[in-house]
């Protein structure tokens, strides 16, 4: 139970204790340090438990006698929070914080802040220089604080906070925009991923928990407004909407089809955003008909038009302008009123302004600060590293960083550093192929000898396939040039691979003969979305694929592979829902594909005869279907990233059974 005093509130009702009861009454011990007196006290044991459940101590700093530092202070009370959820979370939390302070001394004391308890208008808190650090799996979130006109001369404090169990935090380039502070600095909005889909989820910078924002289910790329009231999104219906985050449904602002990704708020209440392949658009945050700002310059061979940032005066903002040569990406400072754009600099990367007076922006994966003149709308002197290995991702210039209008940076750092693990049945590891790399999709070849991967340079922010010789432990890089190459699928031979490569443009078919040093033949003109290669039919006739439209969202479709057929795509599955990662079964009869026709997604079975006749396979969220090679099994990732898995009877037709871990199988299957 703990001695009467010292006792956390939770062990006073008796309820069930951990390791933060210890830090409670650490807190109160370092309380009667600093003060000469016992934080809670009364004339009898049931008096002093009833103080610690509903009293406060008095505040340390209101006593001038006892000049204790106001950050020391905000140690103590966040030790002895009511709610262990409040509290600090571990004790080398505690330890760091205090030998924080420790290494400070005289003025500089007033550089550190951790989660203060009470006013964050507070102008010690607006001084501070702040480094959060939240690690996601091997991906860390940092917040930074800029101070006077140098960004060399800071002081950052770091501590640990992990992503809840049930919503991690979003990775990969799917969502690559996943991250936004509030202008005012003092609240964080992370994409989040909940049962199998994203949501908003909000970190206000002095608590220690994760609030879920009901209601955003589907969303993506977050941004605020001015005043730090609303948050902007983008759903999965098709939608930009806004929430207020202190209560209250989403509100519709205007439509926003797939292939939007990136907003701004002006002071003025106008937003901007971009449709891809057609220039940036304003919308009243009212809401609206959206009305076209700029558009690509063929003379320039832009294609692209993203990622704008209002300027503080609501009117100018800056955009980057992708052309057909990646080294020819430039940022632009354009304006609401008619005008020629201006243009600053060459970067692939998300640009923002940041208080003094800095651009921030990425290259090769470094985040950098130049110094910007808001007045006159100019660049000077050279730019300034901040931060290192970012997630960063070259062809589009995602980089996750976002800065509030008093200074405090967030950012996303490095990317995923994983390996390729042989599991058995029963989830036991077996071994483990190749070097820890940053690796994409992978696919074994159809005899199970050798598997194509791949395998991102996070310095360019693109990446490469690679094939490994399972039996010679060997690897060899098969594509080498500067543009994204991803997602190889193999011909029944095992002869040739068809991939993604984002030539000129967005990311479209392309086909590769393994024997020879040619460079990878064309399969598809570009449709203007994203397409990506799912898989080969046993028979060799067909390719199966996902392309992206700004109508229908991710479609399926065939190409033909055979010299007998014409090589036209036809559409497999195409609705106004999103499908993709579709399977062949092994005789070709079958295929297994996602959809989230259902609100989220879920595996699906159709006929390949008659797309129409289809079996829902998941039952609580599903992706990354896989058939075992003879048909009769089919696997799956559920929405808690468990892998599932469903036996199959077939006859005329599919019956398959209901889902369970894989792990429950014989392993000897």
């Amino acid at each position: 139970m703990g001695s009467v005093g010292y006792m956390s509130p939770e062990q006073v009702r008796g309820r069930p204790a951990d390791h933060r009861a210890d830090i409670f009454s650490l807190g109160v011990i370092l309380y009667e340090m600093l003060a000469g007196k016992r934080a809670f006290r009364g004339d009898s044991s049931i008096e002093t438990m009833n103080a610690i459940l509903k009293q406060e101590p008095a505040e340390l700093s209101s006593d001038p006698k006892l000049k204790i530092s106001p950050f020391l202070e905000s140690v103590v009370w966040h030790c002895i929070e009511k709610t262990p959820e409040r509290r600090f979370q571990s004790a080398s939390d505690v330890a760091f914080a205090l030998e924080t302070l420790s290494r400070s001394s005289g003025s500089d004391a007033s550089t550190f802040v951790y989660a203060p308890r009470k006013d964050l208008t507070h102008p010690a808190w607006i001084a501070a220089i702040v480094l959060l650090v939240l690690f996601v799996v091997t991906l860390p979130f940092a917040i930074a604080h800029f101070r006077n006109k140098s960004v060399e001369n800071r002081t950052s404090v770091r501590f640990t906070i992990e992503s809840p169990m049930d919503s991690p935090f979003t990775i990969g380039t799917d969502y690559p925009y996943s991250l936004a502070i509030s202008p005012d600095g003092k609240r964080l909005a992370v994409v989040t991923r909940r049962e199998g889909r994203t949501q908003l989820s909000l970190r206000s910078l002095n608590s220690v928990s994760i609030e879920h924002l009901t209601g955003t289910e589907g969303a993506s790329n977050p941004f605020w407004s001015a005043d730090s009231r609303f948050i902007a999104f983008f759903s999965d219906d098709g939608k930009l909407k806004k929430i207020d985050p202190a209560g209250g449904p989403p509100q519709v602002i205007c439509d926003a089809p797939v292939g939007v990704c990136a907003g701004t708020w002006s002071k003025d209440d106008v937003i901007l955003f971009y449709k891809q392949q057609e220039g940036i658009f304003r919308v009243p945050a009212a809401g609206g008909e959206p009305v076209q700002v700029t558009r690509p310059d063929a003379s320039r061979q832009e294609m692209l038009h993203f990622w704008p940032h209002f300027l503080p005066d609501g009117r100018h903002f800056l955009y980057c302008a992708g052309t057909k040569r990646r080294d020819a990406y430039k940022i632009y400072v354009a304006s609401l009123d008619p005008g020629e754009a201006t243009p600053l600099l060459q970067a692939n990367s998300r640009v923002a302004y940041a208080t003094p007076g800095y651009l921030l922006y990425v290259r090769d994966a470094t985040l950098l600060a130049q110094p910007f003149d808001v007045a006159t709308l100019r660049l000077s002197g050279e730019p300034m590293p901040v931060a290192q290995d970012l997630s960063y991702f070259n062809p589009t210039g995602d980089a996750d960083f976002t800065v509030s209008e008093n200074g405090v940076l967030a950012f996303k750092a490095g990317t995923v550093v994983s390996r390729l693990v042989w599991f058995d049945r029963k989830g036991v590891e077996q071994g483990f192929i190749g070097d820890s790399e940053r690796y994409g999709t992978v696919r074994l070849s159809p005899d199970g000898e050798r598997l194509a991967a791949d395998v991102l340079d996070p310095h360019n922010g693109t990446s490469d396939i690679w094939l490994y010789e399972l039996t010679r432990h060997t690897s060899r890089r098969v594509t080498f040039d500067i543009e994204q190459e991803f997602g190889a699928i193999w011909s029944p031979d095992e002869q040739r691979i068809v991939f993604a490569k984002d030539k000129e443009g967005p990311p479209h078919l392309f086909l590769k003969d393994l024997n020879n040093s040619n460079d990878a033949e064309e399969l598809l003109p570009m449709s203007g979305g994203v397409q990506g290669a799912d898989d080969w039919s046993t028979n060799g006739q067909f390719v199966i694929y996902d392309d992206q439209t700004p109508v229908t969202g991710d479609d399926l479709w065939l190409l033909p592979m055979t010299a007998e057929r014409e090589r036209k795509p036809t559409p497999f599955l195409r609705t106004r829902f999103n499908e993709w990662g579709a399977r062949f079964s092994h005789d070709g009869r079958w295929v297994a594909y996602v959809s989230d026709d259902s609100g989220r997604p879920e595996i699906y079975v159709c006929s390949f005869n008659n797309p129409a006749q289809r079996w829902q396979v998941s039952n609580a969220g599903g992706n990354a279907p896989r058939w075992r090679s003879d048909g009769k099994e089919l696997f799956y990732l559920a929405s808690d990233f468990t892998i599932m898995t469903v036996p199959f009877r077939v006859e005329q037709v599919l019956w398959p059974a209901l889902p369970h871990h894989s792990s429950r199988q014989d392993s000897s299957r």
